[in-house]
């Protein structure tokens, strides 16, 4: 038996299709930088916290980010399952009528 394990990740054959709109959305959202490890079952939930190290708590600003994304991109996506994200920017394009650039 070996000491060593394999690291299986979740397939990316959705996300990819909107890899470089999720670069951007990213930013704008949350303003994180590349490189991601993003996956068909990275959510909205993967990016939303807020960490306190010291007082050793956790809040979500989901909330927070679906106004910013409202506002932003004038799509609720508030009711995709989950908020993965490749759905997410699924349906902001698709509201935009195919268009990812704002």
């Amino acid at each position: 038996m070996s000491k060593y394990k394999n690291i299986e990740v979740a397939p990316d054959d959705n996300i990819d299709k909107y890899y470089a709109f999720a670069e951007s959305f990213l930013k704008e959202i949350f303003g994180l930088e590349p490189p991601f490890l993003l996956t068909d079952e990275s959510s909205l939930r993967d990016f939303d916290l807020e960490i306190d190290f010291e007082g050793d708590y956790v809040i979500h600003r989901t909330d927070e980010y679906l106004k910013k994304i409202r506002y932003l991109y004038d799509v609720d996506v508030s009711d995709v399952e989950g908020l993965i994200l490749y759905k997410v920017l699924e349906k902001i394009v698709n509201d935009k009528g195919g268009n990812s650039d704002n």
